[in-house]
C-alpha cells in the first residue's frame, strides 16, 4: 500500500463530529444552516447552499449560470 497522507484530526474535530451525531441531523440541521450563513457572509453574498459532493455543486453552478447544451463545460479532474 502506498500511503498518500495521514489525516490531521484534532480533539476539536472529534468533538464537533460528536455534537453533529448527537443532534440526529447528519445531512442538514442548524450547524449546516449556520455554515451556509457564515460562508455567504465571508464571501459577501446574500446566501449559499452547502451540498454533499463536488458533482452536485457543479450541477447547481451549471443550472445557476443558465448554460445551454450548446455550451462546453470543462472541469479539471
Amino acid at each position: 500500500m502506498i500511503t498518500h497522507s495521514q489525516p490531521w484530526i484534532t480533539d476539536a474535530d472529534k468533538q464537533a463530529v460528536t455534537v453533529v451525531l448527537g443532534s440526529g441531523m447528519i445531512a442538514q440541521g442548524q450547524l449546516v444552516h449556520q455554515f451556509e450563513i457564515e460562508v455567504a457572509h465571508y464571501l459577501g453574498l446574500a446566501g449559499g447552499v452547502a451540498v454533499a459532493s463536488g458533482s452536485t455543486a457543479l450541477v447547481l453552478a451549471n443550472q445557476k449560470s443558465r448554460l445551454s447544451l450548446s455550451n462546453n463545460l470543462v472541469k479539471k479532474t
